[in-house]
């Protein structure tokens, strides 16, 4: 650690100074430090852990102690062995296990005692170790291969550039799997480096690192799928499943709570029953063209119309406003997220003002956008020309 067994106890005794009624806890040191990693400007995470089930405050406390800032909670063993049941139970479905709740549980179990070292490993005796990389390993796993699932969408629908951005991401999700497994459960990806180096593979902290830093051309379809399978073909190794098979794996399936309402020549997609988009021709035309469970390659061939420019952007952004689904035959619905991020969803682009639907463009992080079609504000009814 950065700081030596008598520092990190003079840091205690200041903090708790500060803070009454605190010594019947047992106190451990949580997150970098306690890990081994941090520097000189990292925070100081103590965690207070009482005996007994009772409900204690779940807001920390914030203090600058020497310079540094101090972060101090509370957790019953109660509490703690509650987390670990509910994460038992929720590991079944990785997809669905919340973020926050693995962290707390990680952290815990990685923890440095200063004080009270009985209590604390009692109650880190509830989660085995072995288990908890299983269900770190799983967790990260199936990131991972939605990431990769989501690229080779992406890929296919001519969004190359950002295809690569999310194959970056899956090696990440997969080499942090891949490191769970060993033993190197911390989530946050800042310190992956130093993980890598503690597991001594350097076979595959030299590829990682030598597919992370590739800059396949912008705007070359064919690097971005080049760099994709080079990124399938790594994490393969690394014991990955699910992320073979190509686009022809990627069916296009109806979104929960999107309906048509065709209101003469004009088309309107009708979202959450509240939003509602209006079609131009062309994009009204690629929309009626859908028919659920055929293959996403099928759906952009059939779409295609010579003359007019590729069913691809609007497709894309069908699905990235939730309109469509695309799933993974035997693998469910897509759904690719970054962890320590904002939770995946659909984009919702702004109204235009009441009144005649009018072209509306997005950001340029939005990636390909349809220029005949719009969305009308909530509670405004759509006009056709």
């Amino acid at each position: 650690m950065i700081l030596t067994e008598d520092q990190l106890q003079d840091l205690l005794d200041k903090s708790l100074a500060e803070l009454p009624g605190t010594g019947r806890f047992a106190v451990v040191l949580e997150g970098s430090v306690a890990e081994g990693f941090g520097n000189p400007s990292s925070d100081i995470d103590f965690l207070l852990v009482g005996r007994g089930g009772e409900d204690l405050p779940t807001m920390p406390s914030l203090l600058f102690v020497d310079g540094r800032r101090v972060e101090v909670r509370t957790r019953s063993a109660g509490q703690l062995a509650d987390q670990f049941a509910r994460l038992e139970e929720r590991s079944r479905r990785p997809g669905t296990l919340d973020e926050d709740l693995l962290n707390r549980c990680q952290r815990f179990l990685h923890s440095h005692p200063l004080r009270g070292r009985v209590l604390a490993e009692e109650v880190k005796a509830l989660m085995p170790a072995e288990r908890f990389r299983r269900i770190a390993a799983d967790w990260w796993a199936h990131r991972a291969r939605q990431s990769l699932r989501h690229a080779e969408a992406l890929l296919c629908l001519g969004a190359g550039d950002e295809a690569v951005d999310w194959s970056r991401a899956a090696l990440v999700q997969a080499v942090k799997a891949w490191a769970a497994g060993r033993g190197e459960t911390y989530l946050e990806p800042k310190w992956l480096s130093l993980q890598l180096d503690r597991i001594g593979r350097a076979d595959v902290r030299d590829r990682y690192w030598e597919l992370q830093s590739a800059h396949p051309a912008p705007g070359d379809p064919g690097a971005a799928r080049a760099h994709l399978s080079d990124c399938v073909g790594f994490v393969t190794g690394l014991g990955l499943t699910g992320v073979r098979g190509g686009p022809g794996r990627i069916t296009v399936r109806r979104a929960p709570g999107v309906t048509t309402w065709q209101t003469g020549e004009r088309t309107h997609v009708v979202r959450r029953r509240r939003e509602v988009f209006a079609l131009g021709d062309r994009s009204g035309a690629v929309w009626r063209s859908l028919v659920p469970g055929r293959s996403l390659p099928r759906a952009i061939a059939v779409a295609e119309d010579p003359g007019a420019p590729s069913p691809g952007p609007l497709l894309a952004a069908f699905w990235r406003y939730g309109l469509i689904r695309l799933a993974w035959k035997g693998g469910g619905t897509i759904s690719a997220s970054l962890p320590l991020a904002a939770p995946p969803g659909p984009v919702t682009p702004p109204p235009p003002a009441p009144g005649p639907c009018c072209p509306w463009a997005a950001p340029p992080s939005a990636g390909p956008t349809p220029s005949n079609w719009s969305r009308c504000p909530p509670n405004a009814s759509p006009r056709p020309p």
